[in-house]
């Protein structure tokens, strides 16, 4: 009798204990598993942010930001003939072409300035004169920082030229 209440005992605590040890184990590989998720989670996070970060951390790398635009209607661009002359008139010729380095708010700038039309302008042959070239003109004023290993290394400004409207050509004397 003795020996079936033992059986008996044991049975019922490997019953118990082996029904509760699968139960364990499996709370324990489910911790686990939710451990591994959550580093592979904080690792991605982690390459994301090196990702982002990492092009300003190799060399030199430049940012443009436009600060203002402004416009200067009526710009004299520059001179489209070389020399002061008498003239009776001036041809202008369709694709007509020529750049001008001018200074706008204290900037050098390059103006690429191409008139469309074909015309006759008119002088006064008396005077000596040059054709000059006029425009509406947009400008852009651009922030440029540079980094370096991830830190602004120097700040610098430009402007440039971004639109031209109502170009006209006219005589100017001297």
């Amino acid at each position: 009798m003795i020996k079936k209440k033992l059986l008996a005992f044991a049975v019922a605590i490997i019953f118990v204990f082996g029904a509760t040890v699968p139960t364990a184990f499996a709370q324990e590989q489910d911790i686990r598993y939710e451990n591994s998720i959550n580093n592979i989670k904080e690792n991605i996070e982690t390459v994301q942010d090196i990702a982002v970060a990492q092009p300003k951390s190799i060399g030199f790398i430049k940012s443009n930001t436009v600060v203002k635009t402004f416009t200067k209607n009526d710009f004299f661009c520059g001179y489209m003939t070389d020399v002061w002359m008498p003239a009776k008139d001036y041809q202008v010729s369709k694709g007509m072409k020529k750049s001008f380095k001018v200074e706008v708010d204290g900037f050098g700038v390059t103006i690429e300035y191409i008139y469309n039309a074909t015309a006759t302008i008119p002088a006064d042959p008396s005077k000596y004169s040059r054709l000059g070239a006029y425009a509406d003109v947009t400008f852009q004023k651009i922030k440029t920082t540079w980094y370096n290993g991830g830190a602004v290394h120097k700040v610098t400004y430009s402007i440039k030229p971004t639109k031209y409207a109502d170009k006209t050509l006219k005589v100017i004397y001297k």
